[in-house]
């Protein structure tokens, strides 16, 4: 009976750190700062619109180039290991009438890096990148950090970010 009660106890402990991991979005754009968000060639304001964790979303415009350019934002990480059954997810919002590919490069230590592409459809959209990738060379390295962006786009992109989370 007391080990089905430590079990028992040990599986509620478990399911409330996984959960309170998830309810905390790694850059929160209720705060004005958006403390650790640092963007490269693209403008980002905070906005009222398309929010799904608060009231404050980030409105991200990747400027059109006709050279090639990867404008976005990079996220700080610290305590994943490539290979973790954890996702990176990103709550975003494509205002336009077409589908868009979005991009993440995980930044690992030493050199290593890796690229992820997802499509982005019209409306609302859940981004993932999982962790767990047995097929990546940078497999049980440290992540660093994220860079998510746009690859060389041509024209103008809008896109509505919000609750940047790990899963």
């Amino acid at each position: 009976m007391h080990k089905t009660w430590t079990g028992l106890i040990l599986v509620v402990f478990v399911l409330a750190a996984a959960g309170a991991l998830a309810a905390e979005p790694l850059v929160s754009f209720e705060d004005e700062a958006m403390a650790g968000v640092r963007v490269t060639l693209a403008r980002v304001e905070r906005v009222q619109m398309h929010a799904t964790h608060g009231e404050w979303a980030a409105k991200v415009v990747y400027p059109g180039n006709e050279k090639d350019s990867w404008p976005g934002m990079s996220v700080p990480l610290s305590g994943i290991t490539l290979g973790d059954d954890v996702k990176f997810v990103v709550d975003i919002f494509n205002p336009s009438e077409k589908a868009l590919r979005f991009s993440t490069r995980i930044d690992t230590e030493g050199k290593g890096t890796s690229y992820i592409s997802r499509t982005i459809n019209p409306g609302a959209n859940k981004y993932e990148v999982s962790f767990k990738r047995a097929d990546d060379p940078h497999a049980g390295k440290k992540v660093k950090g994220l860079f998510i962006y746009m690859m060389k786009p041509r024209e103008d992109v809008t896109l509505y970010l919000d609750n940047l989370r790990l899963e």
